[in-house]
């Protein structure tokens, strides 16, 4: 069993086992997964009160830590059939995390062997967050726990000294160059950072670029990652690489699951309650999936499908339902990287666990805050650096200055002399996902099931669309595209137009009528539970199967609030 932090890393190391090992069924072998979503499995198939405790991963983690101190006979005689026990990305396991997972290798067999992997150089989750923020204060790691299981368990620490992600001489010394001065800083020291920033900018090559260039250097290049500090930065990239028709795909924190699209279209209107290989592969062909973007082969899709929801052979759909409508479903039905194509742009906190053969890395400007975790803010550096296989160049352009309001968890650029205001659309809850296949939305099934066509017509495209305020439906803010000629797609959720009216609170204005600016990027399914509330309010088919389609919007957009 392999555990990592981050479910892009899990995706990552799949990858990276199945190609080095050159034969997918072998890579199966080993179970490879999250903490959390290992935890889930556990405590959901373990525990017998279950149901009354899955309030969320952190309940999940505490349960399952309590049931391996009292020394559960069902967790224990799991992890009897273990023969090795592999944690990557240690440093990043903080707080009750790593409380479980030191619960674990006590517990684990005396016969059962237990690598962790760890690099203090890149731990970056421990006290700021994607905007430089104090994002929580310090917490327990796991490498602060494992001296104690050294003494217990008689571990041996090892230094891995061969640089195996690259052989080009040219980021060779880079990590030559700056990795000695992560090793020896002292804490929150802001010389350390500064002498580690002068020691990228003396040794990477220097990319003079901005944002408005970047759209040619970047266009097409599924091996690229482009790389920022903050997520505001990254978000104004965002919709420099929009405006340009550049497909790219996004690594920040805090965005919608996207579920691939093939889940929707093949099984939204297939009302059985279970379905074998041979419907499932007739379908596939009839409903043209292999035309839908990233889209699996056939047999890929069904053994994902099996591997979860497996009734003697056949596909239960209702499990299916179920495990799709997770807050974090199975990674393999899942667009790891929030797009279809195209350079990966985002956050080094985001991009953590990813890696692509070059990687331009746009430095922030110096700073001179008195108030910060130095040592963490050049190890953010480090990471950033480090992510590249051939070869790792930076640039500087202008900071995008933003902040977040107290009543808006959203970042915001304010302009209120002018009256205005840049801010993120497209975050996990902005969308009302129910509103998209809603009779009170559309008003019968069939104008549904026509936005689901061109939804699914137009699953790869990139589109300008709008927000529109309807006045009529207690001021929600609606999705329209075609400059809003043809028929609202789906509403905002109230959250979301309670966010607006905070952000023209602060600007002095009122809420704006239209907000423009708004990319939709692709299409996702969206699975719903057979316990949803408001299941009685959607069309159907999608009211019994729980699976439709739904647009993924993004934006950093400026929007006038009027005075």
């Amino acid at each position: 069993m392999l555990l990592s932090f981050t479910r892009t890393a899990v995706a990552e190391i799949r990858d990276r086992i199945a190609t080095y090992v050159g034969c997918e069924a072998r890579a199966s072998g080993i179970r490879i997964a999250t903490i959390d979503s290992t935890t889930w499995s556990l405590v959901n198939g373990l525990d017998p009160d279950a149901e009354n405790l899955l309030g969320g991963y952190d309940t999940n983690i505490d349960r399952l830590c309590q049931m391996l101190r009292d020394g559960d006979g069902d967790v224990l005689d799991y992890l009897e059939k273990l023969e090795h026990f592999v944690v990557d990305e240690a440093q990043d396991v903080l707080g009750n995390r790593a409380e479980l997972i030191s619960q674990l290798i006590c517990r684990l067999p005396s016969n059962c062997g237990v690598t962790v992997l760890a690099d203090a150089c890149q731990s970056i989750y421990g006290f700021t967050n994607e905007d430089g923020e104090e994002d929580r204060g310090r917490v327990t790691s796991l490498l602060d726990l494992l001296p104690d299981e050294k003494k217990r368990t008689g571990f041996t620490s090892m230094k891995l000294r061969q640089l195996h992600r690259t052989s080009a001489d040219s980021l060779i010394k880079l990590l030559k160059v700056t990795r000695p001065i992560i090793e020896s800083a002292e804490s929150d020291d802001p010389a350390d950072y500064e002498r580690l920033r002068v020691g990228i900018l003396d040794t990477a090559p220097w990319v003079a670029i901005n944002r408005a260039g970047l759209a040619d250097r970047v266009r097409d290049r599924d091996d690229m990652m482009v790389l920022y500090r903050t997520r505001a930065e990254a978000l104004y990239t965002a919709s420099y690489l929009a405006d340009a028709g550049v497909a790219h795909r996004l690594r920040v924190s805090g965005l919608p699951t996207w579920l691939h699209p093939w889940i929707a279209v093949l099984l939204s209107d297939y009302e059985g309650d279970t379905i074998d290989e041979a419907t499932f592969f007739y379908r596939w062909i009839e409903k043209h999936c292999d035309s839908l973007p990233a889209a699996p082969a056939t047999s890929a899709a069904w053994q994902a499908c099996l591997n979860v929801a497996n009734h003697r052979g056949r596909v239960r759909l209702e499990q299916l339902r179920r495990a799709l409508a997770r807050a974090r479903p199975p990674i393999e039905f899942c667009v790891v990287d929030n797009g279809f194509a195209g350079p990966v742009l985002g956050t080094v906190h985001g991009a953590k666990g990813r890696e692509a053969d070059e990687v331009l890395f746009f430095l922030p400007p110096a700073r001179d805050d008195d108030d910060q975790a130095w040592d963490e803010e050049a190890r953010v550096l480090y990471v950033g650096i480090s992510r590249a296989r051939k070869m790792t160049s930076v640039g500087q352009d202008g900071p995008t200055y933003s902040k977040y309001l107290e009543q808006a968890a959203r970042p915001v650029r304010l302009k209120r002399t002018e009256g205005r205001a840049q801010f993120e659309v497209g975050r996990a809850d902005d969308l009302d996902e129910l509103s998209v296949v809603s009779l009170v939305v559309h008003g019968d099934a069939a104008s549904v099931q026509l936005q689901q066509e061109r939804l699914a017509s137009s699953a790869s495209t990139m589109e300008k669309w709008i927000l529109r305020r309807n006045n009529a439906r207690d001021f929600a803010y609606q999705l329209f595209g075609d400059g809003g000629k043809t028929a609202a797609f789906g509403e905002m959720a109230v959250a979301f137009k309670n966010h607006i009216w905070a952000i023209a609170r602060s600007v002095g204005g009122k809420s704006p009528t239209t907000i423009p600016f708004i990319t939709k990027v692709g299409v996702r399914t969206i699975a719903v539970g057979p316990d949803c509330a408001r299941l009685d309010e959607l069309a159907q088919p999608y009211s019994t199967t729980g699976l439709f389609l739904a647009p993924v919007v993004r934006a950093w957009t400026t929007t006038k609030f009027k005075w």
